[in-house]
């Protein structure tokens, strides 16, 4: 497991993940974004690893609505010990 703290600039009123920190993470373990998993709170960071090729997870602890003007994740939780049953 890698966990990076991802990098994020202000730009016109819009965060962007740094879609580098996924590339990196891909390339540290030797493996294609497509075999790689994201499991995160932040729709934001759903989006930004969903535009590099990785599988993505929102984990929606509090029952909110995904903002539309992000890439949809694969896969929804509402609980982490959900995620069991998406990977095997």
């Amino acid at each position: 497991m890698i966990t990076l703290n991802g990098s994020y600039r202000l730009k016109t009123r819009r965060v962007e993940a740094a879609l580098a920190a996924y590339t990196y993470a891909a390339r540290a373990c030797s493996v294609r974004p497509s075999d790689m998993m994201l499991v995160a709170v932040h729709p934001w960071d759903v989006d930004g690893a969903k535009r590099v090729g990785l599988g993505t997870v929102w984990l929606n602890r509090q029952g909110r609505q995904y903002p539309n003007y992000f890439l949809a994740p694969d896969h929804s939780l509402t609980a982490l010990s959900e995620l069991a049953g998406i990977i095997g």
